[in-house]
């Protein structure tokens, strides 16, 4: 497996909900094989509200090649912002954070604590 992480195709879904401290962030889509790691990484700009690029790299080994879905889901502490930044390879979209109640983003927080499925 190789270290380099490059800015993965677009997926199809991001979807962000928010409370007044944090950002629930949702991600489908597709990777071009099953021998892909996908994630959510904040950029390295230092720009408010921050940016977060969707990544992936090859695990590497011999691999089936069919297109296999993923879905990803992050919370992060962003407070004040109504919308995120996400980056991917086809460049950068501005997603609305819709507003929920502190109760549904806290245990959707919780769940999503290192949480990626891939189909």
């Amino acid at each position: 497996m190789h270290d380099d992480w490059d800015l993965a195709d677009r997926p199809e879904v991001v979807q962000a909900f928010r409370d007044e401290q944090r950002v629930l962030i949702f991600v489908l889509g597709q990777k071009r094989t099953p021998c892909y790691e996908v994630r959510i990484t904040q950029g390295p700009e230092r720009i408010w509200p921050p940016i977060y690029n969707i990544e992936w790299r090859e695990t590497g080994g011999p691999c089936a090649d069919v297109v296999t879905g993923y879905f990803l889901v992050t919370c992060v502490e962003q407070s004040g912002a109504e919308f995120v930044r996400v980056r991917d390879a086809s460049g950068q979209q501005q997603v609305e954070a819709r507003l929920v109640s502190d109760v549904a983003i806290g245990g959707a927080c919780e769940q999503a604590a290192g949480v990626s499925y891939s189909a």
